[in-house]
């Protein structure tokens, strides 16, 4: 394994000709951009956590991404910027990440922000804890990637930069499942340093000019820290952001992982140490949740609770369709108010008998044949119709686009019990109350939420 190369340089602010001497310099230190080619597509993997304005510290900032693009695109190469957030990985929501965020400047400088929201299962039978996940399709047509991070506080990592940004090569609402799926620490700070390994990016940034601290990530506040680091490994950069911000490496459970598997140095000191004094803080104000994932045993206590609260809540959810269940397998008139609690009994047991006559004699298959068909095309013109219209609002920011999400977002909040009877009338002169011309109606009323997510 190549010797390791990390770089710190001071940043005073986010003007275009300050971080790119900045980024020259700190580029240098590491090596350069030599390894880049022309023609080569080089995929910059952002932090871009939620729909965040840039003064918020909360994403990269969108002139250090534009900088960086601009670099790489002075030596041929093709530019991709993205990330997934939390939320579903889909256009609108990626579309008003960038547009707050202002990523618009990235487009300015020739690159090209990722509309790629496809992705698949991928093997790596060399991982420790996630040997097969789902892979955001985008960074596997790229050439080579290029992490840049934020420094920001985490509720539940203690820390992210560089290793815990790679967790967004997972697809949107994904990454939630993984939580459930490695609850133990470190089996997710494993996981984290798999996604590292699989990945190897050829070069790691981190934006600390204005960092996050206290209620991170998203919700903390700016912090002024003036610096921009480069390295050949997040774990190296990792260890030299928590000894600035003050913590301690027994604190990022990835960081022990990375020693344990022997992919970091068991050096004293962090690398870069001494460049980075003039960044380095005592009074760093952590998440008000926790600073790792090694929680203690009350915190474990409450969480059974909780889940012993939430099967109890789903069984009484369930209980009224089990009793439905029971009574219809009891003959005509065997229930009553004192019986319907009571399980079937051989004198009230009508088994099937009642199912067959609902079939038989009720048109049920009729009614379920209506109700695919209203379901069926209500859903084909929900996605067509509000997926077209998702894109026009996300893509046009005018005032007209402005008014139609309003009314988009009133219509969600707006009870069925205040439009039913106007809406019925409606229907009826319209010659809408029909199974081949209800589907405008269940059009109009899923709109509204389908356009908003």
């Amino acid at each position: 394994m190549p010797e390791p190369k990390l770089s710190i340089v001071p940043c005073g602010d986010y003007t275009p000709e300050t971080v790119r001497a900045a980024l020259l310099a700190a580029l240098d230190a590491v090596g350069g951009l030599d390894w880049v080619k022309p023609g080569m597509r080089i995929g910059i993997k952002l932090n871009l956590c939620a729909a965040r304005k840039p003064e918020q510290a909360a994403t990269t900032h969108p002139v250090m991404a534009a900088e960086l693009t601009r670099l790489l695109r002075e030596r041929g190469a093709e530019v991709v910027l993205g990330d997934s957030p939390g939320e579903p990985f889909t256009s609108v929501v990626l579309g008003r990440v960038y547009s707050l965020g202002n990523y618009a400047l990235c487009e300015a400088a020739g690159g090209e922000l990722n509309r790629d929201f496809s992705h698949h299962t991928v093997e790596f039978p060399d991982a420790v804890t996630v040997k097969n996940f789902e892979y955001s399709a985008w960074l596997e047509k790229c050439d080579a990637v290029i992490n840049f991070s934020k420094l920001k506080a985490h509720g539940l990592m203690g820390m992210t930069a560089a290793v815990k940004n790679l967790y967004g090569v997972i697809p949107g609402t994904v990454k939630s499942e993984y939580h459930f799926r490695y609850p133990d620490p470190m089996a997710f700070a494993n996981m984290l340093v798999d996604l590292n390994e699989f990945v190897r990016p050829a070069l790691c940034l981190c934006d600390a000019v204005d960092i996050m601290e206290g209620n991170g990530p998203t919700q903390g506040t700016p912090r002024h820290m003036g610096a921009l680091l480069a390295a050949t490994s997040s774990y190296e950069l990792d260890r030299l952001c928590a000894w600035m911000l003050g913590l301690e490496e027994k604190e990022l459970p990835y960081l022990t992982a990375a020693k344990q598997r022997r992919l970091l140095s068991e050096a004293g000191e962090p690398l870069g140490m001494k460049d980075a004094a003039p960044y380095h803080v005592n009074d760093f104000a952590r998440s008000g949740a926790t600073s790792s994932w090694f929680v203690s045993n009350p915190k474990r206590t409450w969480d059974v609770i909780l889940v012993v609260v939430m099967v109890l809540l789903c069984l009484l959810w369930i209980y009224p369709i089990v009793l439905i269940l029971l009574n219809s397998l009891k003959t005509e008139g065997s229930f009553t108010t004192s019986t319907v609690f009571r399980l079937p009994t051989a004198e009230t047991f009508a088994g099937l008998r009642n199912y067959v006559y609902g079939v038989t004699k009720m048109n049920f298959l009729s009614s379920m044949g209506y109700s695919l068909l209203i379901t069926i095309t209500s859903v084909v013109l929900i996605l067509l119709c509000c997926s077209m219209t998702g894109w026009y609002l996300t893509r046009v920011n005018n005032k007209l686009s402005k008014f139609m999400n309003l009314l988009i977002v009133f219509s969600m909040v707006v009870p069925f019990q205040m439009v039913m009877f106007t809406l019925s009338k409606t229907a009826d002169r319209l010659n809408l109350n029909n199974p081949w011309n209800i589907c405008i109606i269940y059009l109009g009323f899923g709109a509204g939420l389908a356009v908003f997510m």
